[in-house]
């Protein structure tokens, strides 16, 4: 995680969407409003910056030298998700990450611990 903090962020959002507060920081601020029109319904601006899960978009794109692309990396916490060209299908796995993970209905909950079993 130190090595993504150290990183150059553009931009970012911090909002609350079904009672867990979300960070979305992206290495270029033009990203920042497909990025919103992605977020779920209900979602809400976060009242504090700490925020329970960390995502970090860093985008690619063409590069100074010629026939070289860099890949968009999506990153949850420390956790590389994604790394693809296409920054679209990026978004769109993000996108897959809030409607599964936050509804608590999807296949994993990542803020729900399994039970312990009681004797």
């Amino acid at each position: 995680m130190e090595k993504l903090d150290r990183l150059g962020w553009a931009a970012g959002i911090a909002f609350t969407v079904y009672g867990v507060s979300v960070g979305v920081r992206v290495s270029d601020a033009s990203v920042l409003e497909p990025l919103r029109a992605l977020l779920p319904p209900g979602w809400k601006p976060a009242g504090k910056p700490t925020v329970r899960r960390l995502y970090s978009l860093i985008v690619g794109g063409p590069t100074s030298r010629p026939g070289v692309r860099r890949f968009n990396l999506l990153y949850s916490d420390a956790a590389r998700l994604v790394r693809a060209h296409d920054l679209e299908a990026t978004l769109r796995q993000l996108a897959a990450r809030y409607a599964r993970g936050y509804r608590g209905d999807g296949p994993s909950h990542p803020w729900k611990r399994p039970a312990s079993p009681r004797a």
